[in-house]
Formats: C-alpha cells, structure tokens, sequence
C-alpha cells in the first residue's frame, strides 16, 4: 500500500516508556481543566518519522502520524514536515475556538478562514560552524470571515479565539520545557 494514503490514521494510545501517562482528573466546578498530550515517535528509512499521538481524556482518539522533511535536507516528501504540522496544529486550534464562540453566541458567519505563516531562520552547525540558534521569527495569523455581524462583534470573537488557543499560548508565551535522556538505564536531565 502507498505510504501516501497512510500518513494519518487512526491508533491506539501512545505508550511511552520513559514516562507515566498522568491519568485524567475531571475538573471540579470553578477548576481550570488539565490535560496532556503524549507522543511516541521513532525515525522509519531516511528522514521520515512516525508518531503515535493522544492525549489522556477518556473518549479522546490517538492516531499515528507519518513526517518527512523535503529532498533538500534528505527526506522523500512522505508526510508534512514536523514544522509543517505544528503551524497546521495552531491554525486548527484557532479554528476549534473560533468556531466554538461562533456556536455558542449564535453568530451568523457565512464564511470563516484561517490563513498563518510562521517564519524560521537556521544554519546547517555542522557545515557552517554557526553558532546562531534556531529560532521562530514569527507567526503572522490572517482571519478572513464573512459575516452581518458587527465590526465589534467580530473582533471580540477573533481576539477571545486568539485567548483560548492553547497552541498559539505554546508559541506566545515563554513555555517551561524540559529534556530528558535516557542512555544505558540512567537519565539525565539536561539544560534547555
């Protein structure tokens, strides 16, 4: 079977090895709601990837995902490159509560279209001997939406959409992040 037809599909539950999968607590009245996303992914031929990914709320489905990066850095193309998936994570996210709020407020939108660039800048270390870090430039997000609703009705749907999106939070603000090695039975954690 072509791989192509396979780069999303359904799966059962990562199952990391490293880590416990914290079980999901409901959140009692007035409690923010806490959950986690778990991803397993291990290198398949050349550059490309698959992930098992879920997160820990019962009913949630888990899928495997395939990624490749493009014939210039070694890849085939068999799949969205990881940054491909992340900018469409954020767009999605966007989109989940834009959507929500214009159920919820029983708005009349005819038309709703996210369109984000986010751009990069890197070295190759190995051949440059460059000792500039990778980094995100920037996320530039287009909401396009056709509705008879009010110009302040709009704004306050996109801005309270652009607030609840979790992905776009990653990104924005500073994020804890933490790596772990694991090497012959003993773990290091190491600076970020």
């Amino acid at each position: 079977m072509d791989r192509q037809s396979e780069i999303v599909k359904r799966s059962d539950d990562p199952q990391p090895t490293s880590f416990a999968v914290t079980p999901f607590r409901k959140a009692r009245p007035g409690e923010a709601w806490s959950f986690e996303v778990n991803v397993v992914a291990e290198p398949l031929d050349g550059m490309e990837k698959r992930a098992t990914i879920g997160a820990n709320v019962p009913g949630v489905q888990s899928f495997e995902l395939i990624s490749d990066e493009s014939p210039a850095i070694g890849g085939e193309n068999r799949g969205p490159a990881p940054l491909v998936y992340m900018a469409g994570g954020i767009a999605f996210c966007f989109l989940t509560h834009a959507s929500f709020y214009i159920k919820a407020r029983q708005l009349n939108v005819e038309h709703l279209r996210v369109e984000l660039r986010m751009r990069f800048s890197t070295r190759d270390k190995t051949a440059s001997g460059d000792d500039t870090d990778p980094q995100c430039l920037g996320i530039e997000t287009h909401v396009a939406i056709d509705s008879p609703e009010s110009r302040e009705e709009i704004h306050r749907l996109i801005a309270d959409a652009e607030a609840a999106c979790l992905a776009m939070k990653a990104i924005i603000n500073a994020t804890p992040a933490e790596i772990h090695l694991h090497h012959d039975g003993q773990t290091t954690r190491l600076e970020t």
